[in-house]
């Protein structure tokens, strides 16, 4: 285990916010740029269109943009369509001129008031006219035939419409505060303005990417394709990221139910027998809660996935934080290098990017919980 600090600002979203196209959507849970680059230039990956890329937690697509950024075909899956919609809209190739005249055209559409049915969440989540304003702006993109152009504007109304509610996000809880917000159609403006300048600004490389809705535990990829793994799973205990997404999955993914909007199926519907209670206490206390039981059985599940898609000698790297419990702290890193190896992979080194105590009611300490990258390669 080697402590690697300068990593731990990496593991974060937060670097992207400031990054053209990165800061499309903002995802907490996600990691940045700049250590999916580190990670490429650190095991000499090849910018290369034949060296192959995936992060089966795909998230809103960090991997898959900074694989574009650097050369390499990337791969991506993920579980919750709004993701994927994020990730799709972030690694097209566009005519930023066609962007351009669409955006002029979408500012001399004339209001009028669009009559839908929203629930209560939605209606506390903004004032009355912003409200209005979004379902307008959602009724006239979604018109636009253009299926790139209509996602590109589509997710800077999202962006926008959150910018200008009272809802937050904080943690897997949402919250709302009434606040002074800016109006919706200049928020709206400067978004699409920002995003066309992001295309201008960054360079991608005529590499693929490909983003698909899928589990981590079934990838649908072939044997041995993959040069290199860069991914984060759902963190033990911060599983469930449904609550959270649900304004944007009712405004502009009616269609989906807001139940699978979840980063990841890891965890949350593993049916764990007796058996596997047996096979799993060689890493787990038979007192720890059911639902680490139900993390490990479907985690080790997609390290079996991932083993079988790298190629030998590919490498494997797993951005992942330990498990607070009142009773203990569940060291999470440690467990997936022991599984890592009993499927046949090598556990080259845990680094150790960022350390916080565990706390029982806010005042007692449990123990110290990491966020480590755990290092892994097929032989």
């Amino acid at each position: 285990m080697l402590s690697r600090p300068e990593l731990g600002p990496l593991v974060t979203f937060v670097p992207n916010k400031k990054l053209p196209v990165y800061s499309w959507f903002y995802y907490k849970e996600g990691f940045s740029r700049d250590f999916v680059i580190q990670m490429f230039e650190e095991f000499d990956l090849e910018p290369n269109p034949e060296k192959t890329v995936l992060d089966p937690f795909m998230g809103v697509g960090t991997t898959l943009v900074a694989s574009r950024e650097y050369g390499v075909t990337s791969y991506g899956f993920d579980v919750s369509p709004l993701a994927v919609f994020a990730s799709r809209v972030k690694t097209r190739n566009y005519d930023i001129e066609e962007l351009r005249r669409w955006k002029d055209w979408l500012f001399k559409q004339k209001f009028y008031k669009v009559d839908a049915e929203v629930s209560g969440l939605v209606k506390r989540a903004f004032n009355r006219h912003i409200l209005d304003d979004v379902l307008f702006f959602r009724e006239i993109i979604t018109g636009i035939p253009d299926e790139k152009v209509r996602d590109f504007f589509l997710l800077a109304l999202i962006n926008s419409a959150n910018k200008c509610s009272y809802a937050f996000k904080d943690g897997a809880v949402l919250k709302f505060r009434k606040r002074p917000v800016p109006p919706l159609r200049e928020m709206l403006k400067r978004t699409i303005k920002k995003m066309i300048k992001d295309l201008e600004r960054i360079k991608f490389k005529p590499v693929p990417a490909y983003a698909s809705v899928g589990d981590a535990r079934q990838i649908d990829l072939e044997d041995n394709s993959i040069d290199m793994i860069v991914t984060s799973p759902p963190y033990l205990n911060k599983i469930e990221y449904t609550k959270v997404y649900s304004i944007e999955m009712e405004l502009f993914f009616p269609h989906m139910r807001v139940s699978n909007l979840i980063h990841s199926a890891i965890g949350l519907d593993a049916k764990v027998s007796e058996e596997d209670i047996l096979e799993l206490s060689k890493y787990l206390d038979p007192k720890d809660p059911l639902v680490a039981f139900h993390y490990f059985k479907d985690m080790k599940q997609a390290l079996h996935e991932m083993f079988r898609v790298l190629k030998p000698g590919g490498v494997c790297l797993i951005v992942v934080g330990n498990g607070c419990f009142p009773h203990k702290v569940i060291e999470s890193d440690v467990i997936l290098g022991q599984m890592a190896e009993e499927i046949g992979l090598i556990l080259k080194d845990i680094w150790v990017a960022n350390q916080r105590w565990c706390m029982k009611n806010r005042t007692a300490k449990v123990g110290l919980l990491r966020e480590s990258v755990v290092v892994l390669e097929k032989p």
